[in-house]
């Protein structure tokens, strides 16, 4: 992941930018650092798609779009605020997430809805092992 000590874009970390095809090894490899100390929790929040199709999810969608495009006037970084738009959209819908989530080891303990639904918190620890 590159982050925002990139000279070559700016800051591109975050779970919704790895790869669809490596999320679950990510995942995987948080498990593997968490799990190693005891009460240690995963938290993961990521901008994501208003799901639903009444007056507030549009306005969500459309206040998205509009931020991205105010993004774009000001910086001129089009291919920028293009990814982010692309990379919100492509993101799984959370009960997907929290399967991934659970498939690398955790038990997704909750998931804090903000941002009318646009802005999520995953938090989940280590699965028990016996």
């Amino acid at each position: 992941m590159r982050t925002a000590h990139s000279t070559r874009s700016p800051s591109l970390s975050g779970i919704r930018n790895v790869p669809a095809a490596s999320r679950i090894t990510a995942l995987e490899k948080f498990h593997h650092v968490i799990k190693k100390e005891q009460g240690k929790r995963l938290a993961i929040q990521e901008i994501s798609d208003s799901t639903g199709n009444g007056l507030l999810a549009r306005l969500t969608r459309w206040f998205i779009r509009l931020n991205a495009l105010i993004g774009v006037w000001l910086s001129g970084r089009r291919r920028e605020y293009r990814h982010l738009l692309d990379s919100i959209q492509a993101f799984p819908k959370q009960d997907d997430f929290c399967y991934m989530i659970e498939k690398a080891g955790f038990t997704v303990l909750g998931v804090e809805t903000m941002g009318f639904g646009t802005i999520k918190t995953f938090v989940a620890e280590p699965k028990a092992t016996r």
